[in-house]
């Protein structure tokens, strides 16, 4: 039977009054979190409260955010336990969960689909598209939740799948906050054996709504002390007021992440953006490569991971307006030995420039020095 959570709504919705939180005409039917503080889109809304609410997605942890892939524009919001993505198609397929099992199983083990040696045992349910097992309670679990794709009872086998997806591991033994359990994984999920608990919660979704989101978000910079200049101040000051030359190549290898820039050059205006007084925007090529063993971590390189300093060490944050070039990078999962590239952009000062790029890996930050460009008179 299908279940639909009304009283977390209704209770989530007068939070959000009691608290003073925000909510805008445009998502007057937004449902809030005291625990987070973060409020559910309006588009998404419906669509957590009918599918299980807060014990299937856990609270909100983020705001929506947007991104360009595919020739639209895909609307996303991170929960505890999930991201719920919408897109630009027809119902019921507009929302969608993301891959976040199939991301966090790469993230950890570098892999895509993990091993399973059981076979095709009976009393489980075998999936030949992974060649995985789903069995015992986790089988229970699979076959007893859903998304509501029509308004018929029961869950149908595409309603289950729409929630989990298909298995990409076996059973194996997991340490989380200290304690040993039993977890698999699936393309959207995990699910977690807690043989303590109370029937109905011996089976849980983990909170990969959580790490995946730790894993896309822009890690906090420290600036540290200013550096010598690598060019004196006569070709520093023309680094700064003249048009930077359209070609040229910066590099940097740390902790076996290779990342380069090329193409860098200022725009006062492309597409239909135009730059505010005193500023400039500052588009850039970034290649980003996973030079680690075979057997190492699997990186996400994602356009929001990149960070600008310029020559008064400002702090510059991807703007936005990033999608407006051609050939941006999109974030994607790098495994050793790939690679991935693509545009960004800044804005920044008119009269400054760009010293360094970072980029936020699992690992730690990879820094790359622009200050060395070769200037052209």
């Amino acid at each position: 039977m299908k279940h639909y959570v009304h009283l977390p709504w209704v209770l989530l919705v007068l939070l959000c009054v009691s608290l003073g939180l925000p909510m805008q005409p445009a998502h007057a039917a937004d449902t809030c979190s005291r625990e987070t503080g973060f409020c559910i889109d309006a588009r998404i809304v419906r669509y957590w409260q009918s599918n299980g609410g807060l014990s299937v997605f856990g609270h909100p942890i983020s705001a929506v955010q947007e991104r360009f892939e595919n020739g639209g524009i895909i609307r996303t919001q991170y929960f505890e336990r999930h991201r719920i993505e919408v897109h630009p198609l027809a119902a019921p397929y507009d929302i969608q969960l993301g891959h976040v099992g199939s991301e966090e199983l790469r993230a950890r083990y570098g892999v895509d689909n993990a091993a399973d040696t059981r076979g095709n045992q009976a009393g489980c349910r075998w999936f030949g598209e992974t060649n995985h097992a789903v069995c015992g309670e986790f089988a229970a679990y699979w076959q007893g939740h859903g998304v509501a794709l029509d308004q018929r009872n029961g869950w149908s086998y595409a309603e289950n799948l729409a929630l989990l997806g298909f298995p990409v591991s076996g059973e194996m033994t997991e340490t989380h906050e200290g304690q040993s359990f039993t977890v698999q994984y699936f393309e959207r999920g995990r699910l977690e054996l807690h043989p303590n608990n109370p029937a109905p919660y011996r089976v849980l979704s983990g909170l990969l709504g959580r790490t995946a989101q730790q894993r896309t978000a822009p890690a906090a910079v420290t600036v540290s002390a200013p550096t010598v200049a690598v060019l004196p101040d006569s070709v520093l000051q023309t680094f700064v007021t003249n048009r930077m030359p359209v070609v040229g190549y910066w590099q940097a290898s740390e902790h076996g992440i290779y990342s380069a820039v090329t193409n860098i050059r200022y725009l006062h205006t492309f597409a239909s953006y135009r730059a505010p007084d005193g500023k400039r925007f500052v588009a850039m090529t970034v290649q980003y490569r996973n030079d680690r063993q075979p057997n190492q971590a699997t990186e996400y390189a994602g356009p929001e991971l990149y960070t600008l300093v310029d020559l008064q060490d400002g702090v510059h944050a991807l703007d936005e307006r990033y999608i407006g070039l051609t050939d941006v990078l999109a974030g994607t999962m790098v495994a050793p030995g790939q690679r991935t590239g693509g545009q960004i952009l800044f804005l920044i000062d008119k009269d400054t420039a760009p010293k360094q790029l970072r980029v936020q890996t699992n690992a730690g930050v990879v820094t790359i020095e622009l200050r060395v460009w070769p200037i052209i008179p």
